[in-house]
This record gives structure tokens, sequence and C-alpha cells, in this order.
């Protein structure tokens, strides 16, 4: 079972993982003396932090783009357009 706090209350939801998985999760959480609980809320944190930082990066690209006169710099757009979308489909 995992619980996260919210304000003086929990909720709890219960997941079904591989064995390898919950040993990973068993042992990084050992090693960094925290329950398994906290490991995954903490990763579940980072990883929701991750995505938002990711999404506002990406919105900031576009209006960069937006910015740029594409009639005098359409070829260098495409080739950055499609270096971004490879950094991007890499995350």
């Amino acid at each position: 079972m995992i619980y996260s706090q919210s304000q003086d209350s929990f909720s709890a939801i219960s997941i079904k993982i591989q064995n390898n998985v919950f040993d990973m999760i068993k042992d990084f959480a050992f090693e960094l003396n925290i329950t398994k609980d906290q490991f995954i809320i903490n990763a579940i944190e980072s990883h929701i932090k991750k995505h938002k930082e990711n999404r506002k990066l990406l919105k900031d690209i576009n209006i960069a783009y937006k910015e740029i006169d594409s009639s005098e710099n359409e070829k260098f757009l495409s080739c950055m357009r499609k270096k971004h979308k490879g950094l991007l489909e890499k995350w």
C-alpha cells in the first residue's frame, strides 16, 4: 500500500509491479534509509516535477520559434525542429 499525505489526510493506492522492480525499490530505499512507500512517493513527485519542467521548456521553445522571422530562417528552423524533436523523444 502506498500512502500520500495531503494536509493531514492520506490516500492509499495498491499497485502490482514485477519482482525485480520491487527488489530495486527495496534496495534503494534501504540505501537511502527511507521506507519503500517514501521512495515511491519521492520518485513520483520527481517524475511529475520533471514532466512539468519539460512542458514549460517546450512551451518556451515554441514561443521562441514564433518570434523568429520564418521566411528568412526556414531552413535553420527546420533543422532545429528536427534536433529538438529528437531530444524530446529521448526524454
